[in-house]
C-alpha cells in the first residue's frame, strides 16, 4: 500500500534533519581535529626553536668560558712559568740553571697544547659527559680553595653530542653558582645509570651556606638551568636550606622525545 505524500513529508524531513546533525557532527570532528592538529604542530615547532636555542646558547658560553679559562692560564700558570725560565736563564753559565729551564720549557710546551686543545671548537665532541665533568671538577681543585669529589660507577653515559654540550653546560652554571653564592669548602658530584639503563642521574652538591627556597627568587643561573633541561625534555631539582648547603639533581633519559624535534 502506497504512503500518502502526507505521511512521506514527515519521514523526508527527519531524514534531512538526522543528515543535517550528522554533517554538523562531521565538521564539528575536522575542525576539531585540525584545531588540535595545528596545535600539536605549534607546539612541536616550539619544542624544536627551544631545543636549537638552548644548544646555541649552550655552545657560544662553553666557548665563552673556555676562553675565559684559557685566558687564566696564560696569565696564571704560563706566564709564571716563563718568568722563572727567565731568571733561571739569568745564570746561562749554572748547568743546573739550564736543565732546570729546558724542564720549565718541556712543561710550558705541554701546558700550551693542552691550551690549544680546548680552543678548538670541536673538543667536546670527542670527549664523553663524565670525562667533562672530571676535567671541571680538576680546575676547580687546583685552585686549592675548594676540595672536589666525584663518585662515577664507570657507565658509557651515551648522549648524542647535542645532549651533553647541554647537560655540561647546566653543570658548569651549576658550579658557578656554587664558586659565587656557596661559600663552599666542599663539592660532591654523583653520576650514575638508572635501571633499566634508560637515563642517568647528576648530582651536584655542596656544603656551603645554602639558600631559603620558599623565600628565594630565582636567578638567571637557576633559570637558565631550568629551562635548559626542559628543552631536552629532562628533570631538575633545587634543594637547599639556610646552612645546610645545596643539592641539584639532574635526571635524563637518552631517549627522550626531543630527538625528534630536531
Amino acid at each position: 500500500m502506497l504512503k500518502s505524500p502526507s505521511d512521506i513529508i514527515p519521514i523526508i524531513l527527519i531524514g534531512t534533519a538526522i543528515l543535517l546533525v550528522l554533517a554538523l557532527f562531521i565538521v564539528s570532528f575536522l575542525f576539531t581535529y585540525q584545531k588540535k592538529q595545528m596545535l600539536y604542530l605549534r607546539e612541536k615547532e616550539q619544542l624544536r626553536v627551544n631545543y636549537e636555542k638552548a644548544i646555541s646558547e649552550s655552545q657560544l658560553e662553553v666557548q665563552e668560558e673556555t676562553l675565559k679559562y684559557v685566558g687564566r692560564e696564560l696569565h696564571d700558570n704560563i706566564g709564571q712559568i716563563l718568568s722563572l725560565i727567565k731568571m733561571n736563564l739569568h745564570d746561562p753559565a749554572n748547568p743546573d740553571r739550564v736543565t732546570v729551564a729546558k724542564d720549565l720549557i718541556g712543561g710550558a710546551i705541554q701546558d700550551v697544547r693542552s691550551l690549544s686543545k680546548n680552543l678548538n671548537n670541536d673538543w667536546a665532541d670527542d670527549i664523553g659527559l663524565p670525562q667533562l665533568i672530571m676535567l671541571e671538577l680538576e680546575k676547580i681543585q687546583r685552585g686549592g680553595l675548594i676540595q672536589t669529589e666525584l663518585f662515577y660507577d664507570g657507565f658509557p653515559c651515551p648522549l648524542d653530542s647535542k645532549k651533553k654540550l647541554i647537560v655540561f653546560r647546566v653543570f658548569q652554571e651549576s658550579l658557578n653558582n656554587i664558586l659565587k653564592h656557596a661559600r663552599a669548602t666542599e663539592i660532591t658530584v654523583q653520576l650514575h645509570e638508572k635501571e633499566p639503563a634508560e637515563s642517568f642521574y647528576l648530582e651536584i652538591a655542596d656544603n656551603g651556606v645554602g639558600f631559603d627556597l620558599q623565600n628565594a627568587q630565582l636567578g638567571s643561573g637557576l633559570t637558565n638551568i631550568r629551562k635548559r633541561m626542559e628543552a631536552i625534555q629532562g628533570q631538575v631539582a633545587v634543594k637547599s636550606r639556610v646552612g645546610s648547603g645545596t643539592r641539584t639533581e639532574i635526571e635524563l633519559s637518552y631517549h627522550s622525545a626531543t630527538a625528534s624535534a630536531n
